[in-house]
């Protein structure tokens, strides 16, 4: 760790005095270790701060051990690391409001990965959880950087499935990184942590109060090229993320929902305001300027197309009888001269086959 990194640290800790004050301190003496030692008069000698403030300053050292902090990074083999670490994200340096420094715990990626930041609402619907698996697996298996929230909902099935792709991603958390919140997202975190990170631009120990959420949402679309929305309500967190990801110069995609969908007015709004449609993983690609060889999309539907052909009879009349919108056994019972015994036989043949796939709540969806 850089000398002077221990004592950032401990400005980056004093969230009761503003971001932008802090790094005016830190611009003013030069470096963590000078304003540390500064005294009150070299404090009030800056005109940066008013009295109070001064006083906040100068307590905190009383309280705050950086012996002890760097000791508990060690106990969970995290790091802390300030902008001029190379592995402090090189995209985050250019957002208005760049933390001093950011905690983290796993593997952070070489700068030059592509990444894409997936969000959306905790109250994620049968299609907004289809879309956002399929996005976050094709993005991964393409070398695409996840980057999410680790909340319920959307965070969990973008990181989930773009580590099913093989891909590597990153968790910006609201909390410290030595608390996962929420609590059953902790086995997540940890296979975040293999293959990514976790990262939190708070101190060790802090809890899940609900203010620190939005500000972090600036990170997550700080450190990507492109933010996709998957599901949002009109006044959201994930919306949040969105406007600071077009403060930000960067762009922003959102998944088209139904009119009537609450979760839906978000990313429909996003749209007519200009965020470009996503409707295939090959959107966001194109966006990256990325492009998926020719050939293998060709092999992929005369692969599928040989699939499709070479069903069972009632493999067959299942699978027509199913659409992109998720659909129960009993309403496919419903549609077609089958016995639940014989529908649920052909479901499971063309779940294995890869052209169906199972949601919550026993429903499924056409894929191919």
């Amino acid at each position: 760790m850089n000398c002077d990194n221990k004592y950032i640290m401990w400005l980056s800790s004093l969230n009761n005095i503003k971001l932008s004050t802090r790094r005016k301190l830190l611009d003013y003496f030069g470096s963590g270790q000078e304003l540390w030692l500064a005294d009150s008069k070299d404090l009030k000698y800056s005109e940066i701060l008013n009295k109070t403030t001064i006083e906040k300053i100068v307590a905190s050292r009383y309280k705050y051990s950086v012996d002890e902090e760097l000791e508990k990074l060690n106990n969970i083999n995290a790091k802390f690391y300030t902008e001029d670490d190379e592995e402090y994200p090189e995209k985050l340096k250019y957002i208005p409001d760049a933390p001093l420094g950011i905690y983290v715990r796993g593997k952070i990626v070489p700068e030059d990965r592509v990444s894409v930041a997936i969000v959306g609402s905790r109250r994620i619907t049968d299609y907004g959880a289809m879309c956002c698996e399929k996005f976050s697996r094709e993005l991964a298996q393409n070398g695409i950087c996840v980057v999410s929230g680790l909340a319920m909902g959307t965070d969990a099935v973008a990181h989930s499935s773009c580590l099913k792709g093989g891909g590597i991603t990153f968790a910006v958390l609201g909390t410290g990184i030595d608390t996962i919140y929420p609590v059953c997202n902790t086995n997540l975190a940890d296979k975040v942590m293999e293959k990514g990170c976790l990262i939190s631009e708070f101190p060790l120990g802090t809890k899940a109060f609900p203010a620190n959420f939005p500000i972090r949402n600036r990170i997550i679309s700080g450190m990507c090229d492109v933010t996709v929305v998957i599901e949002a309500d009109e006044k959201s967190g994930t919306m949040i993320t969105a406007n600071h990801a077009l403060e930000q110069g960067r762009t922003v995609m959102a998944l088209p929902g139904n009119i009537t969908s609450r979760l839906s007015r978000g990313t429909n709004n996003l749209i007519r305001l200009g965020a470009t449609a996503v409707t295939k993983t090959e959107d966001i690609l194109e966006e990256l300027n990325i492009t998926i060889p020719i050939k293998n999309t060709k092999e992929n539907i005369k692969n599928s197309g040989k699939i499709i052909n070479g069903l069972a009879p009632n493999e067959k009349l299942v699978y027509d009888c199913m659409d992109y919108e998720p659909i129960t056994i009993d309403e496919i019972i419903e549609k077609i001269n089958l016995n639940i015994q014989d529908a649920s036989c052909a479901l499971t043949m063309l779940e294995v086959q890869g052209l169906i796939q199972k949601m919550s709540g026993q429903k499924y969806v056409k894929v191919l």
